[in-house]
């Protein structure tokens, strides 16, 4: 693969557009709320990531400053935000499923295997959010 930054499993994509588990987001999560569902509202990301609208926020302008994502407002309510992908986002998207396979080959492991692990993932982070909020509330 080429080294413009998903050459190998040690070179995230997310380095590239601007986001890191430090600046509050991974391209791994983040970029497929992006890429499940173009022009999704800002809140129904936030959601789906667990991030406040001050952790997302910023996340958003990096992604739009690199010119991989567009916000626009609702033409049918003003008060939504809807994230659209630019070409340079689906070309990053492109770019995220080859550092997938990458990491499938090097993982060694059936498909299966890593599908359930990702699954069980997902719940663990919800429980653990969930188990926040109640604490919270």
């Amino acid at each position: 693969m080429n080294g413009g930054g998903a050459g190998s499993a040690g070179e995230p994509v997310g380095g590239e557009a601007g986001v890191d588990p430090g600046h509050g987001g991974s391209a791994g999560e983040g970029g497929t709320a992006l890429w499940e569902k173009n022009g999704e509202r800002v809140s129904r990301i936030g959601k789906r990531l667990f991030l406040d609208s001050a952790t997302l926020t910023p996340l958003l302008k990096r992604l739009e400053a690199r010119g991989f994502v567009e916000r626009r407002r609702s033409a049918r309510d003003e008060r939504v935000v809807e994230v659209f992908l630019t070409r340079a986002g689906k070309r990053l998207e492109r770019r995220a499923g080859e550092l997938s396979e990458a990491v499938f080959c090097k993982a060694s492991m059936p498909l299966s295997a890593l599908s359930a692990l990702r699954d069980t993932l997902r719940v663990l982070t919800k429980n653990l959010h969930a188990a926040e909020e109640k604490k919270a509330g």
